[in-house]
């Protein structure tokens, strides 16, 4: 996944993930230089299409960051992915979560294929619409297989099989939907299909929408998908 310095840094900012510290342009290039196995005062060198050895120049690092610069602004701009001076993961923060389940929530479309759906969300019942955009997942699967009798991680199993030998050919891909999949069902699929479990609207929203986006990826490489 690609993203930019300020997009980082303003999430940070934001208290939406953590994991990050900004640092300054010659604190960046210096780090990224070191992991190159850069040393002060060693010359390196390389060699050409020749043979000819030819010494490397690197550009002068970037002077040091003025603490208040009232023409360019911050000097800190780069991020290092660090939290109190230690190497940290990048993480989403619980404020963060919420931003992204909340936006999430409000893209959903549901489909005119899903009549229950659409009232299960309207009276409330959040935990069964869960279970009933699972079910057609599931079914989809089925579909996309010719076997009624598949069902969780046998089913994803038998799934992937099927791209891999009618469809996809690129193992990039059915990595993909092998990980979309046993997710799905592991953490969405089978905990809503054997217990009951408290929804917020925003949270059932956010998770039906995911189960609606990998409904209709599935549903291409089905019937009149496989023929196109």
């Amino acid at each position: 996944m690609a993203i930019w310095h300020e997009d980082l840094l303003r999430l940070r900012k934001e208290g939406l993930i953590s994991g990050v510290t900004p640092i300054s342009h010659r604190e960046w290039e210096l780090r990224r230089r070191i992991e190159m196995g850069w040393k002060r005062g060693v010359r390196y060198f390389t060699k050409d299409d020749q043979g000819n050895s030819r010494e490397i120049s690197l550009p002068s690092l970037p002077e040091l960051p003025v603490e208040v610069d009232f023409w360019d602004g911050d000097s800190y701009t780069y991020p290092a992915f660090e939290e109190d001076g230690n190497e940290a993961p990048l993480t989403i923060t619980a404020a963060g979560w919420e931003v992204v389940t909340q936006q999430l929530s409000e893209q959903v479309e549901l489909p005119e294929s899903l009549p229950d759906l659409r009232k299960l969300l309207g009276n409330e019942l959040y935990d069964h619409a869960v279970r009933e955009v699972g079910f057609a997942v599931e079914s989809a699967l089925r579909d996309a297989v010719g076997n009624d009798d598949g069902y969780g991680q046998r089913l994803v199993r038998e799934f992937i099989d099927h791209l891999h030998d009618e469809v996809i050919a690129y193992n990039t891909m059915l990595k993909i939907y092998r990980l979309r999949l046993r997710t799905f069902f592991k953490f969405i699929r089978n905990p809503h299909a054997h217990r009951k479990v408290s929804l917020t609207r925003p949270h059932a929203l956010s998770l039906t929408a995911h189960a609606l986006h990998l409904l209709s990826d599935t549903q291409q490489f089905g019937g009149e998908g496989d023929q196109q």
